[in-house]
This record gives structure tokens, C-alpha cells and sequence, in this order.
């Protein structure tokens, strides 16, 4: 119901929270709704499940801050897609099976090395080096803390956020921006 509400409200996207649904073990048919969702994740069987439920976008799942958690959860599903494109295609069959996935993604998975949806770090991210890190590592993008907005000047912070998604592989300028957001 919530999320029909909201979509009622005319929100950009739902961002399914992990915390309430995964205790239960039933998540929303994101089918059924025009909105995009956002889940977290933090594994590859967790992100097949959530895009066959029709998610439109990933983040990494909450549970700590900074750098830790998000390069974390990116290199275990980075790893788990290696693993999964060495398995013969019975086993790729079988995972699919065990894991209640459909197989045309897991086979997805594989071709393109990587998820077929974007997927963003999400660590209480405030500094443009996090940021920085997070698109270095390969995230799509990020989701910024709202301790971004606490700053003195939180215009410049968001400036300097985005300057640093934009020059993420050029140490000098990322210097340079953190120099100057704070």
C-alpha cells in the first residue's frame, strides 16, 4: 500500500527499504507499478532476485558507513559474477534454479560481466574522495548522505559531489576539489 501511495504522490522512484521487507521475506512486485524502484543489495543472488522482481536501479545495502561497506559489498558481487561465469551452463541452470532466478538473467549476468541494472553506492557518503572511490571501484553512480546538507556550505558540498563523479580519475583534481568544498 505504501508504495501505491507514494506513487500517488508522483515520487521519481521508490526505494524499497531492505530493512522491513527482508524480515518478512516478501518484497514488492515492482511490476505492478509505474514508478521505478531502488533496492538494496548486498550480494549477487539478492540483486538477481530484486531486478526479476523489477528493479530498476541497485544501491549497496545499508548496514555501516563510508568506504568499508560499499567497496565491500562491490567487490563480493563482483566476485560472485566471476564465479558464476565459470560454471558450466548446467550449473548455471541449477543456480538459477536454487536461487529462484530467472536463467536469461543469470546468463545476462555473465555476458555482460556485470548487473544489467545501475548500481550505486550508498555509505553516508559526504566527501568528493568517497565519491571519487565509489565510481573508481565501478559503481554507476552514488546516493549522497543527507550529512552532506549538515556542511556550512552545503551548495558548494553538493558542487564539489559532483565534480568529483564527473573527474573521478584525476587524483590532482580530485584534490582540488576537496580542497575546496569545506
Amino acid at each position: 500500500m505504501e508504495a501505491k501511495v507514494m506513487e500517488a504522490c508522483g515520487v521519481a522512484f521508490i526505494d524499497e527499504d531492505e530493512q522491513l521487507t527482508g524480515k518478512s521475506g516478501v518484497f514488492i512486485k515492482k511490476y505492478e507499478h509505474g514508478a521505478p524502484f531502488i533496492c538494496g543489495i548486498s550480494n549477487l543472488e539478492e540483486a538477481l532476485k530484486r531486478i526479476a522482481e523489477g528493479a530498476a536501479m541497485l544501491r549497496n545495502m545499508h548496514g555501516g558507513s563510508g568506504s568499508n561497506t560499499f567497496t565491500g559489498h562491490y567487490q563480493t558481487i563482483q566476485d560472485e559474477i566471476k564465479a558464476l561465469a565459470a560454471k558450466t551452463d548446467d550449473e548455471r541452470k541449477e543456480y538459477a534454479t536454487k536461487n529462484n532466478v530467472p536463467l536469461g538473467l543469470v546468463n545476462q549476468v555473465v555476458q555482460l560481466k556485470r548487473l544489467p541494472v545501475p548500481f550505486f553506492a550508498d555509505a553516508d557518503i559526504v566527501l568528493p574522495v568517497d565519491v571519487a572511490m565509489a565510481m573508481d571501484i565501478g559503481y554507476d553512480g552514488v546516493i549522497v548522505s543527507a550529512g552532506a546538507f549538515t556542511v556550512a556550505n552545503p551548495e558548494r558540498r553538493m558542487r564539489s559531489l559532483v565534480m568529483a563523479a564527473i573527474h573521478y580519475k584525476n587524483p590532482r583534481r580530485i584534490a582540488a576539489i576537496s580542497e575546496d568544498c569545506t
